[in-house]
């Protein structure tokens, strides 16, 4: 943590490097709250640390630290329509980001019993990135879902299917 401190893409590297290389999970999350608390909020490398660090706790089933590390993100999106820019200069569509914060929550009250909470994030992420295939299954796995949802939920994946079956048959000609 120390070299460098002023190089926040080193800092990305380097946890990149610790987590998927090494299996060094808390090393990188280091590397990755070392960024976030260095770089100016906002900037890129900041979206980017916020990034990997969502999914690094995501894969850990840290659901709300995850859903947290994301929410300031989409704060300023909501606010500053040139955070989106920033967002996709960062390499992340900025709906996508927005629906996976809303997912991370999902997830984070399906673990602690809240349906409704769970089902409000899910309704979120869906309609903010409707082709998130980590979304239509959490909804189609849905607790005590009504018919409506299951419905609405079946249509959704059967869109999204027909979508990515198109793509296929497109990369294949």
């Amino acid at each position: 943590l120390a070299l460098k401190p002023e190089n926040s893409e080193e800092h990305i590297t380097t946890g990149y490097f610790l987590q998927e290389e090494r299996g060094l999970i808390d090393w990188a999350e280091r590397e990755y709250r070392e960024v976030i608390k260095n770089a100016p909020a906002g900037s890129v490398p900041d979206f980017r640390a916020r990034f990997r660090l969502a999914e690094l706790l995501h894969d850990q089933a840290r659901e709300l630290p995850a859903a947290e590390a994301l929410q300031p993100v989409c704060d300023l999106m909501a606010k500053d329509e040139a955070a989106k820019q920033t967002c996709a200069r960062a390499q992340r569509d900025p709906a996508g980001v927005i629906s996976r914060m809303n997912y991370f929550f999902a997830m984070h009250f399906h673990e602690t019993g809240f349906p409704a909470q769970e089902r409000d994030h899910l309704q979120k992420a869906i309609d903010s990135d409707p082709t998130d295939a980590d979304v239509l299954i959490a909804m189609h796995r849905l607790p005590g879902a009504d018919d409506a949802w299951k419905k609405m939920t079946a249509e959704k994946i059967g869109a999204v299917a027909a979508d990515f079956k198109a793509e296929v048959e497109q990369f294949k000609q």
